[in-house]
């Protein structure tokens, strides 16, 4: 089941979509949500023949038109035009650090927070990166040492692994790897 608001959360929403049992607070939500039962897409884009059942998709998509990529990684330069696209490069991140929120490299205001409570940080030489853990700190070193010789022939990034490279050309060129 559905709920949306507070109200709804209590059981008092009182919208309740007859096909599903989902609950709404707002009418406007329930509207909103029997635009999933059917094949109604009233927000058409004025550049293609695409569609959407929300106005929120359609904002997305213009945006392949546009090129605008808002939604910025705060760890390195990509740039996406979707937030979901951003949370998945993100995870990138993550594994390549170590796989979790304790073993990857931590923020400037994070890393002053955590000295501040008397937290130790494995700080790398070489760049701004530090971490909780030092294995992840040695995993990262990596990145300064070795050679990167997978390049992008088509903006001259460099990468550690081909699989890095085949990610960056799908999410920042468009490019699916070729087998």
């Amino acid at each position: 089941m559905v709920n949306r608001g507070p109200a709804a959360a209590k059981g008092e929403g009182g919208h309740t979509c007859e096909l599903c049992g989902a609950v709404f607070a707002q009418s406007r939500y329930l509207a909103d949500h029997r635009r999933t039962h059917s094949q109604i897409r009233p927000h058409k884009c004025d550049q293609c023949d695409a569609a959407f059942k929300r106005s929120g998709a359609l904002t997305e998509h213009k945006r392949i038109h546009t090129g605008e990529k808002p939604f910025k990684c705060d760890r390195c330069d990509a740039a996406f035009a979707q937030a979901g696209h951003l949370a998945r490069h993100k995870r990138t991140h993550l594994k390549r650090d170590g796989g979790n929120e304790e073993t990857s490299g931590l923020h400037k205001r994070a890393r002053n927070v955590l000295v501040g409570l008397g937290r130790r940080v494995y700080e790398c030489d070489q760049c701004d990166e530090a971490f909780l853990n030092p294995a992840a700190l040695a995993t990262h070193m990596r990145v300064h040492d070795t050679v990167r010789e997978h390049t992008c022939d088509l903006c001259g990034k460099a990468f550690l692994e081909s699989s890095a490279l085949a990610i960056h050309k799908k999410w920042t060129h468009g490019v699916e790897a070729q087998a």
